[in-house]
């Protein structure tokens, strides 16, 4: 446990050393105000919408905040469960047409971001999203209460990002847990969005985005 504990500290110095002009995009819900709480550069997208049709919007809007960088900072994308999926695949996709496309903002985003920090992506679909799309009767509740069928969320292997790009063509450096206890399990509060921990998420309101918010079955394990 003391080695555990040793290495992940050597870790956060590491990336806390490096002067990281930080962009979070949220994953999938029906109201992303103060997702992140008050962290800065927050990318504001509809996640109702399947990768195809959202992946422009959150281009863009990536773009934006990227603008907002110092000359000298090193980009890191830190995306959340659907947002980690737009992530790969606009990344992939730019990397794939950067000599055909340069001007393309999935290009754009490729060519400036320097690495990326994924919380549970949902690379793989949601058990949860199957459920919302089964039926008309679970669609029809879903709608009622801000959950949308979102294809590219199915785990099905044609559905998801995964299908449409191999690649970010960036270092990944895949964030999650099995651990199932909430902001009080120690796991989880060490690998918590941003280093966020237990003591800030309860008396600051800052927000955890580990896997107490998604099954482990949506995320892409290292091993996997």
């Amino acid at each position: 446990m003391l080695k555990l504990i040793s290495l992940i500290f050597l870790v956060s110095i590491s990336a806390i050393a490096k002067d990281y002009c930080n962009i979070f995009i949220h994953g999938y819900t029906a109201d992303s105000t103060n997702y992140f709480g008050d962290l800065p550069r927050q990318v504001q997208w509809d996640s109702s919408k399947d990768i195809e049709d959202s992946a422009p919007e959150v281009a863009s809007k990536i773009l934006e905040q990227m603008q907002t960088c110092k000359s000298d900072q090193l980009i890191s994308l830190r995306p959340h469960s659907y947002g980690a999926s737009q992530v790969f695949y606009i990344l992939g996709l730019g990397k794939r047409f950067k000599k055909l496309y340069p001007d393309h903002d999935f290009v754009k985003v490729y060519k400036k971001t320097f690495n990326v920090f994924s919380y549970t992506g949902a690379y793989h679909g949601t058990p949860l999203m199957n459920l919302v799309c089964s039926n008309g009767l679970t669609r029809f509740i879903g709608r009622v209460f801000g959950k949308s069928c979102v294809k590219t969320l199915l785990t099905s292997s044609s559905k998801d990002v995964t299908s449409y790009v191999n690649s970010p063509g960036v270092p990944t450096y895949l964030i999650y847990s099995s651990n199932r206890s909430g902001y009080y399990g120690t796991i989880g509060a060490m690998i918590s969005k941003f280093l966020v921990g237990g003591f800030q998420y309860i008396f600051r309101g800052k927000r955890n985005q580990n896997d107490n918010t998604l099954p482990i079955s949506s995320t892409r394990a290292c091993a996997g």
